[in-house]
């Protein structure tokens, strides 16, 4: 059985989002639904030391 592309790409561990109102610029069409896309991966940071904090 052939995989789609959508399934294919899950199958790798990666993930895929859907940013409504956003084209190919995502970043300048929609800040704030990337920045909430991406923040949980981001981590937390140690502000008093700049080091990144293990929330894993």
């Amino acid at each position: 059985m052939k995989l789609r592309p959508i399934e294919r790409i899950g199958s790798y561990g990666a993930r895929v989002h859907y940013l409504a109102n956003a084209s190919h610029w995502v970043h300048i069409d929609n800040p704030d639904g990337l920045l909430e896309i991406l923040a949980p991966s981001f981590g937390a940071i140690d502000r008093g030391q700049g080091r990144r904090v293990n929330t894993m």
